[in-house]
C-alpha cells in the first residue's frame, strides 16, 4: 500500500490551523488563542517553537551602585 503523498503531521495541521484563524483576525493573538480554546501562553509557545514570532528577550537585571 504505498502512498505517495506525505500527510500532514499533527503539528503541521495545528499550525496551518493557528495561521489560518491569525489571518482571519488580522494578527490579534488573544483573540486567536480564545478562538481556537487554547490559552495565549500556549499559542506564543507554539507561534516560537515553529519560528513565527521573534525570539523572547532575555532581560538582565542590573543592581545598583
Amino acid at each position: 500500500m504505498g502512498h505517495s503523498a506525505k500527510l500532514p503531521t499533527l503539528d503541521d495541521i495545528k499550525r496551518r490551523a493557528v495561521e489560518e484563524r491569525l489571518e482571519v483576525l488580522e494578527g490579534d493573538k488573544y483573540a486567536a488563542a480564545r478562538s481556537l480554546g487554547v490559552s495565549s501562553g500556549t499559542l506564543y509557545n507554539n507561534l516560537h517553537r515553529w519560528g513565527l514570532m521573534p525570539p523572547r528577550r532575555k532581560y538582565v537585571v542590573r543592581g545598583k551602585g
